[in-house]
């Protein structure tokens, strides 16, 4: 009883400082959502025209979704499922006002940038590509999962075979991908 009532209050300050200290942002690479993620048209060729980028080869996908479930999935069921799909889990201190109120927006805002509900590529406002690329990044810089969800969920941290594992596959999907356009200048 005493493991629970620890998690618990880990989990509810956890929650509350989050409450007063994160930015809407925090969690997903720095993008608010509806806040306008994309480049600004001036990094963008002829006049503010979107590049035309070739859509991905179905057999890519296929390969990038097979490695994807063989690999990753088990992963991600346990790491990311609770926010970036409709299988969440929630805790024992979700009943606590303010703090049920900030895991619900939390799982919409995470829903929203990637939706992990089918296999890859995932539901939500990037493209296969950038999904692969954004996971990367989030997993190389350690970003996912975000630090006030492992506070209380020790046990779904990932490990270091585990962000190898997420790393190689992103990787070899990328590779097998065609380009997206330029990205924009830093700073600009």
């Amino acid at each position: 009883m005493s493991h629970f009532i620890l998690k618990l209050c880990a989990g509810a300050l956890a929650a509350t400082l989050l409450l007063f200290t994160a930015s809407p942002a925090s969690a997903h690479g720095g993008v608010e959502h509806g806040k306008g993620g994309e480049p600004p048209a001036a990094s963008q060729p002829l006049a503010g025209q979107p590049v035309a980028v070739p859509p991905p080869d179905a057999a890519a996908l296929n390969v990038i979704n097979n490695r994807y479930l063989r690999d990753v999935k088990p992963i991600f069921k346990r790491t990311c499922f609770d926010c970036h799909s409709e299988q969440t889990r929630y805790p024992a201190y979700y009943v606590i006002p303010g703090v049920r109120q900030f895991i619900d927006w939390d799982i919409r805002e995470a829903r929203k940038h990637m939706d992990m509900n089918a296999d890859f590529p995932f539901k939500g406002h990037g493209t296969p590509l950038k999904d692969l690329k954004a996971i990367q990044k989030e997993v190389e810089e350690g970003d996912m999962p975000p630090f006030y969800y492992t506070v209380p969920h020790w046990n779904e941290r990932l490990t270091r075979d585990e962000v190898q594992i997420i790393l190689r596959w992103a990787t070899e999907g990328i590779k097998l991908l065609p380009p997206g356009p330029p990205e924009p200048a830093a700073g600009k």
